[in-house]
């Protein structure tokens, strides 16, 4: 699941085109945002923040605890032009959602994960998305 937060009124506009287009994938996270955010983070796989990156960086910053198992993270800027993967890019799959987020909102999928800049495949990335042993090796990495 994808949890889509957001603070502002053009930040719940795209949200809500996000939400209508992956009705099955993702779940709209109301209320205070600190408190979403917490409650995303528990429960989701993946999370779409549309809010700046500085004020996601503070509130999941406590929350993290391994790229192993901490989600995805992406933050949509203020007037969509930009989908940044945060946090997580391989293992939470960030990059990928980044860039799927843009391709629904039009907006600049943002990925600055070294291997994906040259386009090379990561060491954490190898195996994926074998299972057993060669998966745990590649992991190992």
């Amino acid at each position: 699941m994808i949890g889509l937060i957001s603070a502002t009124a053009a930040g719940a506009a795209a949200r809500d085109r996000l939400a209508a287009v992956w009705p099955d994938r993702t779940r709209v996270y109301e209320g205070p945002v600190p408190d979403a955010v917490r409650a995303a983070f528990a429960e989701c796989e993946q999370l779409v923040c549309f809010l700046a990156t500085g004020a996601v960086v503070r509130l999941v910053a406590p929350l993290l605890h391994d790229k192993a198992s901490d989600p995805g993270v992406v933050c949509v800027d203020e007037g969509g032009r930009f989908a940044v993967s945060l946090v997580g890019g391989h293992g939470g799959g960030a990059n990928e959602l980044a860039r799927a987020v843009g391709e629904v909102l039009g907006a600049e999928p943002v990925v600055t994960t070294a291997t994906d800049a040259v386009r090379l495949p990561g060491l954490d990335t190898l195996g994926l998305p074998v299972e057993g042993n060669v998966a745990a090796v590649s992991r190992a990495l």
